[in-house]
């Protein structure tokens, strides 16, 4: 049967998670590409009205969080533990069962917010390191070093090949 949601507010959290990350990909201006794996995370948690393991709802609920603070640069384990309500360590146990750390899947959607609002050239008189900086990155070096291990190319060669 389906299943409805009220996501406002006071009500489900995972609920209200799953619909703002779902909002942001679908953005018409500047979409958020989703989290594959927080996605199916709050899925499961909300589909089985949380019958899931509870390593899977804390993993949705610290995705959720991650998410929502992907641009500040404080973001941390120490804060992504905090605002899902469970201990450092045990965030740093949950990730690590997803075959990941904390600081690189940050690092991971970072990127991938930054390659989505370079390739999509809504604005193109964003400069390389204003994304950067968007995204939550506090040194332009680093970030333009992680941008090409990661993808292989220039993060300035995607924003001039979406302007053209």
């Amino acid at each position: 049967s389906p299943l409805v949601l009220d996501a406002g507010r006071d009500q489900d959290p995972h609920g209200r998670a799953l619909v703002q990350m779902v909002g942001r990909a679908l953005r018409p201006h500047d979409p958020v590409p989703a989290d594959e794996g927080a996605v199916l995370d709050l899925i499961s948690v909300i589909a089985t009205a949380g019958k899931v393991s509870l390593a899977t709802a804390h993993r949705a609920a610290a995705k959720a969080f991650i998410e929502d603070h992907l641009a500040d640069p404080g973001l941390s384990a120490t804060t992504v533990a905090a605002g899902a309500g469970i201990s450092e360590r045990h965030l740093s146990r949950l990730f690590a069962d997803a075959g990941t750390s904390v600081p690189r899947h940050i690092l991971g959607r970072r990127l991938e917010l930054a390659y989505a609002m370079l390739a999509t050239g809504s604005d193109p008189a964003i400069r390389t390191v204003d994304v950067a900086e968007k995204c939550g990155f506090t040194s332009a070096s680093y970030f333009s070093h992680a941008f090409r291990k990661r993808f292989g190319v220039a993060a300035g060669d995607v924003r001039r090949a979406a302007r053209a």
